[in-house]
């Protein structure tokens, strides 16, 4: 024998209804939240672009742009020590090949030292 009480509590639980209204009610609003949701998340994604900006989107968030910033001068290095040799084997006078294999040896510098930061970065996450 249930008590008005435990009636009442059943009927607030239970979420099968005959009455088509409430029905309709409660589908309207499950479909307004979801609405609501993904017009939240619409805005945290625009908010998050404009926070980024455009060279954001290219490198990434604060957590990954020193590594992106690390990636472009190793490339760089890699790059510029190439041409450096290239330079050097390409010169007739002997204190210019001597010049492009100092510039070498600081580009070869410039790359180890973005690998180190690299390596040393993702032993830390």
């Amino acid at each position: 024998m249930a008590s008005e009480r435990d009636r009442a509590k059943n009927a607030i639980k239970r979420t099968d209804s005959t009455d088509p209204e409430l029905n309709a009610a409660l589908a309207e609003g499950t479909e307004l939240q979801h609405l609501l949701m993904i017009e939240v998340n619409r805005h945290k994604e625009t908010m998050r672009s404009v926070e980024l900006g455009w060279i954001g989107r290219v490198l990434g968030g604060e957590a990954n742009a020193p590594i992106a910033v690390a990636t472009i001068v190793v490339v760089a290095g890699i790059v510029g020590a190439s041409l450096s040799v290239w330079m050097a084997s390409q010169s007739l006078r002997p204190e210019s090949s001597e010049y492009w294999s100092k510039m070498v040896e600081r580009f070869l510098a410039l790359t180890i030292s973005g690998l180190s930061f690299i390596f040393g970065r993702s032993g830390r996450r």
